[in-house]
């Protein structure tokens, strides 16, 4: 099997104080409650987890899934994209209503404050498929809504006025990569500027340009830097990161695939979402699970350190998404939310 460099990044990043543990959602609809479990970035990204959990519970084998294919560039065209990936990553300071420095981390710490706090919150069915509808009509897909209204979501709720914004948005690349690492770490970050106050249509357009453009390569080469520059080099920059990214807003797609059988016993909804970092301070994860779709939001502490901001920032991204749909019956139906306070790792 290839080696993992992009797990070996998320293992120094660690080493800095940063939280790297991907929570997972599990809310049966039985029980009308929620668990949660981790698992550690350095062993594979969600799609490998969920890959994992498809065969423990199914014994089928594990599956790549991805919404497209994106023709792997020769070697040559890779570090031209990865150039241009390394031009793109400029300053960028946030007008945040509130900023706690010392809540930031420091340098030589062995791992990373053990306490989270994530918001979740389930749309039903039929909201789902008016969302899907929605965005249909809007000529935008429902990746480009989602990146939309939490942009959105985040400026009128965090920052203190509307401005441009840089968001990581990560790609799965597993059809692209070898055989072998359907449970590895296998997406890219791309890096996605986004105009003060755009509509959706102009959201759609970026994200559709940074597709086509090589970007998901430049940001493949970022990801796996650690085999180019070695530790040391590595180490040195981590630390001297600058704020670039006010957030990142990974979209699972549609689970689980067709051709597999439901996974649990009972009805569940199993979801994720990604850790909140100093330099991605808002964590946005996305699943449709069963034609439901399934939200997770976190903040680090250096922006919101009271559950009420997270609450309330969940809240108003919601109510965003809601405003879409037009079927009145529809839009009154009440999101299955929540909010939870954990501490990494989780079983």
């Amino acid at each position: 099997m290839m080696k993992d460099w992009s797990g070996m990044k998320y293992s120094e990043i660690k080493k800095l104080g940063e939280p790297i543990d991907v929570l997972i959602g599990y809310y049966n609809w039985q029980k009308q409650d929620i668990h949660w479990g981790s698992f550690s970035h350095e062993l594979c990204d969600a799609t490998g987890h969920f890959n994992q959990v498809l065969k423990e519970r199914t014994a089928t084998d594990p599956i790549a899934i991805s919404d497209k294919t994106y023709k792997k560039p020769n070697l040559l065209r890779q570090w031209f994209y990865f150039a241009r990936y390394i031009a793109s990553l400029k300053r960028h300071d946030y007008p945040w209503k509130t900023h706690f420095p010392e809540r930031l981390p420091k340098s030589g710490l062995t791992q990373a404050p053990s306490s989270r706090t994530v918001g979740f919150s389930i749309f039903s069915t039929e909201q789902t498929q008016a969302l899907l509808t929605y965005c249909r009509d809007q000529g935008v897909t429902m990746t480009s809504l989602m990146l939309w209204s939490i942009n959105k979501t985040v400026i009128d709720n965090l920052l203190t006025h509307s401005t441009d914004t840089i968001w990581g948005a990560p790609v799965n690349l597993r059809q692209q990569l070898t055989d072998d690492r359907y449970e590895a770490n296998c997406v890219a970050g791309m890096t996605l500027p986004m105009p003060k106050d755009p509509s959706i249509q102009v959201v759609h357009q970026v994200l559709q340009q940074a597709l086509s453009d090589g970007r998901p390569w430049g940001g493949w080469m970022y990801s796996s830097v650690i085999k180019y520059i070695g530790l040391r080099i590595f180490r040195l920059l981590a630390r001297r990161q600058k704020p670039v990214w006010i957030g990142i807003c990974s979209s699972l797609g549609v689970w689980p695939p067709k051709n597999i059988q439901d996974p649990f016993e009972s009805p569940t909804s199993m979801f994720f979402s990604p850790p909140a970092t100093s330099f991605m301070p808002v964590s946005v994860g996305i699943t449709t699970w069963e034609s439901k779709l399934c939200l997770a939001l976190q903040l680090h502490p250096s922006i919101a350190f009271d559950k009420t901001t997270t609450q309330n920032t969940l809240n108003h991204w919601c109510d965003i998404l809601t405003q879409q749909l037009t079927n009145s019956d529809v839009k009154q139906q009440s999101t299955v939310s929540g909010l939870s306070e954990l501490t990494c790792p989780l079983s």
